[in-house]
C-alpha cells in the first residue's frame, strides 16, 4: 500500500527496498505506481537486486570522489614541497599555497596570517580579500588570535564570526563557514590559513575539511620557513661577502701604500745594493697583492693559478731594467685552483724565481734571455717550474741557495706549501722545480702562454 502522502496524490502501490554496500545502509529504493500492483516474490527479489546494484555503485562513486580529493591533496603537497617552491621567492610561496589551497577547499575566498612577536601581519589574500594585506594587528586578535589560543584549527559559524567582531571586510562578506588552519613548523606556530565560504555555497565546512587542511597547512608552513631560512641565509652571505671583499680592498691599498712608500725610499737611497733591496721588497708586495686582487674579484673560494702567475709576471716584466733584447718568457699553465694561502706563497716564489732570471741571467753572447715558466697538475700534485738561459752559476749553486731570495723560496716552499724544491744548472741556465699538494682544484685546460714580444712561447 502507498503512504499517505503517495495517497494523496493518486499513487496505489509502493514498494521499499534498501540500498547496502557491504553490510551498510545507505538509503533506500521505492518504486511507486498509480496502479494498484500486487508485487510478486520474483519482483521483489528483482527490485531487492536492483537495490543492492545501486548501493555497489554509490559505494564506488563515494570511493572515486575520495580518490579524487586526495589526488588534489597529493598534487597541492607536492606543488608546494617540491624543488621548483623551494627556489620561489617568499611572496610568490605564499600566492601559489593560497591559490592551491583555495582551489582544494572550494573555498571562496582567503587570505594568509603570518605573527611576528605580538603581532600578526596579512601576507596574501586572494582578491576578494586583497585590501587586508599588510593589514597588521594584535596577535591575540581575530580569528587568527583564536586559533592561536587554541593551538589547533577550528570552523566558525556565520554567527560566531559576528559575534567576535571580526574586521568589517570580514563582516561585509556575509561569510557562510569560515575555516583556518595553523601554520606550524618546527613546532612552533608562524601563522594561520583562513578560507571563507559565502551564502552562495551549498555547503559548510567539515571536520573532514579541517583534517584536510591542517595536514596541508603543516607542509605549507614547513616549505615558507625553508623558504624564508633560504632568504635570511642569502641576505647574510651577501654581507659576509661584502665584509671580506671590504677587508680584501684595504689589505690592496694597505699593501699598495706600503709599495709607494718604499719606491719612494728605494729612489732616494744613495746604496745601489740597498736600492736594489727595496726594489725586490716592492715586488713581493706586490706579488701578495695581486693575491687580494683576484680574491676580491666576484669573491672565488679560491685562486687561479693560471691569472696569478700570468699577472706577477706581466708586472714583472714591465718593471725589469731595461735590457738589449726583451726577454722572452714561454708559460706552460693550466688552470689549477688554489686556497688563498697556497695562492699568496706561490706568487712569491714565482716572483722570486723569476726576478732572479729577470735580473740575474746572463745568456752567452747573442742570445736573447729565454725564461720558461711551467705549472701543471701531476698526480694531484702542483708541479711549478721556473727555467732560463742565463749562464747559470757553475760551481755556485750553494751560493744561490744561501742568497736572501732564495732563503725566502726555501721557507714558503717547505713550510707554507709543505713542498718539496730542487734548485740546479741545467741547460746553459738555472732550473727550479718546486710540487706540492694541491687544495682543490677545477678541471685543468692546458694553455700555451704568450711571450711578451708578441710571438708565441
Amino acid at each position: 500500500m502507498a503512504r499517505p502522502a503517495a495517497g494523496q496524490a493518486g499513487f496505489k502501490s509502493l514498494i521499499v527496498v534498501p540500498v547496502k554496500a557491504k553490510g551498510e545502509l545507505l538509503g533506500t529504493l521505492g518504486l511507486i505506481s498509480k496502479q494498484a500492483l500486487q508485487f510478486t516474490p520474483e519482483a521483489v527479489e528483482m527490485i531487492t537486486a536492483m537495490g543492492h546494484q545501486l548501493g555497489i555503485a554509490l559505494a564506488n562513486a563515494r570511493l572515486y570522489e575520495a580518490q579524487l580529493r586526495e589526488n588534489e591533496k597529493l598534487n597541492a603537497l607536492l606543488d608546494i614541497s617540491g624543488v621548483g617552491a623551494q627556489r620561489l621567492e617568499l611572496e610568490s610561496l605564499l600566492q601559489r599555497i593560497l591559490t592551491n589551497s583555495v582551489t582544494l577547499l572550494s573555498a571562496d575566498a582567503a587570505y594568509m596570517v603570518r605573527y611576528d612577536g605580538e603581532q600578526a601581519e596579512v601576507v596574501a589574500a586572494s582578491k576578494e580579500f586583497a585590501g587586508l594585506v599588510g593589514l597588521r594587528y594584535p596577535s591575540a586578535e581575530g580569528l587568527s588570535g583564536r586559533i592561536r589560543s587554541l593551538g589547533q584549527g577550528k570552523i566558525f559559524s556565520r554567527e560566531e564570526v559576528t559575534a567576535m567582531n571580526c574586521r568589517p571586510m570580514l563582516q561585509d562578506a556575509h561569510v557562510r563557514s569560515v575555516l583556518v588552519a595553523p601554520l606550524i613548523s618546527r613546532n612552533e606556530l608562524i601563522g594561520a590559513l583562513a578560507f571563507v565560504r559565502g551564502p552562495q555555497n551549498v555547503r559548510d565546512f567539515t571536520q573532514a575539511d579541517l583534517d584536510l587542511m591542517e595536514a596541508f597547512a603543516g607542509r605549507a608552513a614547513l616549505a615558507i620557513d625553508n623558504v624564508q631560512l633560504l632568504k635570511d641565509l642569502s641576505h647574510k652571505n651577501r654581507l659576509l661577502e661584502l665584509l671580506i671583499e671590504e677587508a680584501h680592498h684595504r689589505i690592496k691599498n694597505n699593501l699598495q701604500m706600503i709599495s709607494g712608500l718604499l719606491q719612494l725610499e728605494s729612489e732616494t737611497a744613495a746604496d745601489g745594493t740597498l736600492s736594489d733591496r727595496l726594489r725586490q721588497a716592492i715586488a713581493r708586495i706586490q706579488a701578495i697583492g695581486q693575491v687580494h686582487n683576484l680574491l676580491s674579484q666576484e669573491m672565488p673560494e679560491k685562486v687561479d693559478a693560471y691569472t696569478l702567475i700570468n699577472t706577477i709576471i706581466g708586472t714583472l716584466i714591465s718593471s725589469a731594467p731595461m735590457a738589449e733584447a726583451t726577454p722572452q718568457v714561454a708559460l706552460e699553465l693550466e688552470h689549477l685552483w688554489l686556497s688563498a694561502d697556497q695562492a699568496v706563497a706561490l706568487a712569491l716564489v714565482v716572483n722570486e724565481l723569476v726576478s732572479n732570471s729577470l735580473l740575474h741571467g746572463r745568456p752567452a753572447d747573442g742570445e736573447r734571455l729565454h725564461v720558461r715558466v711551467l705549472c701543471r697538475e701531476q698526480d694531484g700534485q702542483v708541479r711549478l717550474v721556473v727555467c732560463d738561459n742565463g749562464g747559470g752559476l757553475e760551481h755556485d749553486v750553494e751560493r744561490l741557495r744561501g742568497g736572501q731570495g732564495m732563503k725566502i723560496v726555501s721557507q714558503l716552499a717547505q713550510v707554507n706549501l709543505r713542498g718539496k724544491l730542487e734548485i740546479a744548472n741545467r741547460d746553459a741556465g738555472v732550473c727550479a722545480e718546486l710540487q706540492f699538494g694541491m687544495s682543490g682544484h677545477a678541471p685543468a685546460s692546458r694553455v700555451r702562454g704568450i711571450a711578451p714580444d708578441g710571438g708565441h712561447a
